[in-house]
Parts: C-alpha cells; structure tokens; sequence
C-alpha cells in the first residue's frame, strides 16, 4: 500500500500524501447534486435513446454472507434505481434509499433527470413497472413505456388503462428483449468497482455510490472511441454555438 500511494502522490504531482479522513470529510461536505450535475453533463446525447429502468442494491456489511447467516445477521443494503441508455450502455440518472421500498417512485425522478440529458424514445421496464401511470409520465416526456403486464390471463376488456390494453394486443418482444443490457451494466458497475458501500452516514454512502457511477460512465466513455467521439463533438459544437452567439451579440 505505502509503495502505491507513493506512485498515486507522483502521477498527481503531489507534495504529499492526504489523510484517508480528509478525502471522508471532503464527502461529507460534497452536495450530492454536484456529482450529479457530472453525470448529467457525461450523458448528454443529441440523438433519441432507448432507456431501461431498473434496481439493484450496494451491501453494507463488510463480512462475508455465510457468517452473517450463522449469526442471523439481517441484511443491509442500499436500494439503488437507475436509468441506463441502451445504446450507450451508460447509467443517466440514479435515485437511492435507505432500504428497500416501492422502486415505482423513483420512477418520475429518473424519467424527468434523463429528458433533460436528451429525447428519449423509448422507456423500457420488468414487470415491476407495470402501472398506467408510467406510461404517462413516459408521454408527458415524449416517449413511449413498455413493460410486461403482470397479469396475462386477464381479457382486454377487463384491463385498465388505454396504454396496458395497447401492450395486450400488440407487445414489441424484440424492443423489450434489450431491457436486460442494463443488468449487464449492474453487473459490470459490482465486478469492477465492488459491491460494498464502506461509508457509514446516508450522505456519504449517497455519494460514495454516485462516485462509482461517475467512475463507470468515465470508464465507458474512455474505453469506447465511437461514444467519446460523440462526446467531445457535442462539446465542441456547443463552444461554436455559444461563441457565434457572442460575436452576433
């Protein structure tokens, strides 16, 4: 460990090596909103997007299962709900509790955070989001909602909502089979940077998680060229639109 901070303190050029507190309290005074205003400006995307809505959850217990079972431990997690861009394969808005709740609420959170990052065509959901009221909020964003009905035995006159009827007769199996890219993503957020939170206020976990999901769409970004190059040309264009406009001024 002393042999890595001291590679970390000369690839940063630093005169020397913080505290771990100090990175801790600087957490803890960090406005969330902040890192989510970085995530937001990571997803923004001029063309129309196909997103997924889904949860998972960060452990924050720190022995091993097993054990934890043996002693009768119940088991702590945060509930994390995210919205993923399909094409991209990048997480645009997240929405975190401190325990396992109803994840159809994070669901206006996620639709209104990702409609600002750019047009969405499509929101894509399991059976869990199964609710009319989805479909709306999807329309008042310009966009469709497709879930799985959870009851199929039920006729169509008998179904509530004009939307759920529509997925009765005609449901897209094709467009809805791409929801599962966005399980890749949990799986791949966990394999590379963990699945344990080690922050012990809401705050900080809040941001520690938000970090990780920073970490990830970077990691996307840098090791796809094709999606950094549409990043930095959307850059680059809003410079020129922002500077021609001072000139016209």
């Amino acid at each position: 460990m002393p042999r890595f901070l001291e590679l970390v303190s000369v690839e940063l050029n630093l005169l020397r090596i913080p505290h771990f507190s100090t990175i801790s309290k600087f957490s803890l005074r960090m406005k969330p909103s902040y890192i989510e205003n970085l995530i937001f400006n990571l997803v923004k995307s001029n063309k129309k997007r196909i997103v997924a809505i889904d949860g998972t959850g960060f452990s924050l217990i720190k022995r091993s299962v097993y054990f934890g079972a043996i002693v009768g431990e119940i088991k702590q997690f945060v509930q994390y709900v995210a919205a993923a861009d399909i094409g991209r394969k990048l997480i645009t808005a997240i929405s975190l509790k401190r325990k396992k709740r109803n994840e159809n609420t994070a669901v206006p959170q996620l639709m209104r955070k990702t409609s600002k990052s750019g047009r969405v065509s499509t929101y894509l959901g399991d059976k869990l989001y199964d609710s009319e009221k989805n479909h709306e909020l999807a329309e008042k964003h310009g966009a469709i909602f497709i879930a799985p009905l959870r009851r199929e035995n039920v006729p169509i006159h008998r179904r509530k909502g004009i939307n759920r009827k529509k997925l009765t007769r005609n449901f897209p199996k094709k467009l809805y089979n791409q929801r599962s890219i966005i399980e890749g993503i949990f799986s791949a957020i966990k394999r590379n940077f963990g699945q344990m939170i080690y922050s012990k206020k809401f705050k900080t976990q809040k941001n520690e998680v938000l970090f990780l999901t920073v970490a990830y769409n970077a990691d996307r970004l840098v090791n796809n060229p094709k999606i950094l190059f549409t990043f930095y040309k959307a850059v680059i264009l809003k410079m020129y639109k922002k500077r021609f406009y001072l000139k016209k001024r």
